[in-house]
């Protein structure tokens, strides 16, 4: 019992890390490219054309097609024949009063055939075909990686906007409560004579006025978190505890925009795959 609730708890235990320290960016493009159905779609298709590829090399090789035909018939024509195929004929029983010609007996025939090919000189068009499926192999591949990396994209997307819109929500909740304290002042300094009415309505109005922006914060917040659901791979409803994101990045010294777009042109596998 020991040993099992230990493995249990071994098992678990990448959860209750997860649970305690949040999803970081790593982890959720990790989860996407796991779960997404575009990614394994395009997957799919990589194998796809990988297979054709093998296909097409096929053709080179022989064939051998073995084929079994069985004829069971009472044609007058087709038995006659049979018999002179099978060389089974016979004057005698042609000339037999007894047999008559226009009425056989069933006739059982059995045909085999067994036939090999090998393709000599197909005037290049064997070649091309296996240029072509080889090139769409490696175009499929290439959209493969595409699709790998627009799901990561995305998904880092969304991971930075749920990040961004909890703390706009916590800005305006922070916001909210003190124009609700102001309000409170402003009252109190109202119910003092200190203030005139029109000071208090341009305070409820601030008040109301950050309600409607804290509302629109949390559905900002909701939206942002289904999306994320979405391409982790979870039902959109289920809360997400994002952690801390890590700035350890450094700016490049220099930009040439021309040499960045020669490098994008020639490495993007989008661009490859045409």
């Amino acid at each position: 019992m020991t040993q099992t609730r230990f493995l249990l708890f071994l098992l678990l235990l990448p959860t209750l890390v997860w649970a305690q320290d949040g999803l970081t960016l790593e982890q959720a493009i990790e989860q996407s490219i796991r779960r997404h159905p575009q990614l394994q779609a395009a997957e799919a298709r990589t194998r796809s054309a990988r297979a054709q590829a093998r296909q097409a090399i096929g053709y080179r090789l022989p064939s051998v097609d073995v084929s079994e035909t069985f004829i069971r018939t009472n044609n007058p024509a087709e038995a006659f024949a049979f018999q002179m195929n099978q060389e089974r004929f016979s004057m005698a029983e042609f000339g037999n009063p007894a047999n008559d010609p226009n009425n056989p007996d069933l006739l059982n025939t059995y045909m085999t055939r067994a036939e090999a090919t090998l393709p000599l000189f197909t005037g290049g068009m064997l070649h091309g075909r296996t240029l072509q499926a080889r090139n769409m192999a490696r175009a499929a591949q290439y959209d493969e990686h595409r699709v790998r990396e627009v799901v990561a994209f995305e998904t880092a997307t969304s991971w930075l906007n749920l990040s961004k819109a909890r703390e706009f929500r916590d800005l305006m909740t922070r916001t909210l409560a003190t124009a609700q304290a102001h309000e409170q002042h402003a009252d109190d300094y109202f119910k003092q004579g200190m203030l005139a009415p029109n000071d208090i309505l341009r305070a409820q109005v601030f008040v109301a006025e950050m309600r409607e922006y804290k509302t629109r914060a949390d559905e900002q917040e909701q939206l942002a978190q289904a999306a994320l659901n979405f391409h982790v791979g979870q039902p959109q409803d289920t809360p997400i505890d994002l952690a801390e994101l890590s700035t350890s990045w450094r700016h490049p010294r220099c930009f040439d925009g021309c040499a960045f777009g020669r490098c994008g042109l020639a490495s993007r596998p989008a661009c490859r795959a045409r």
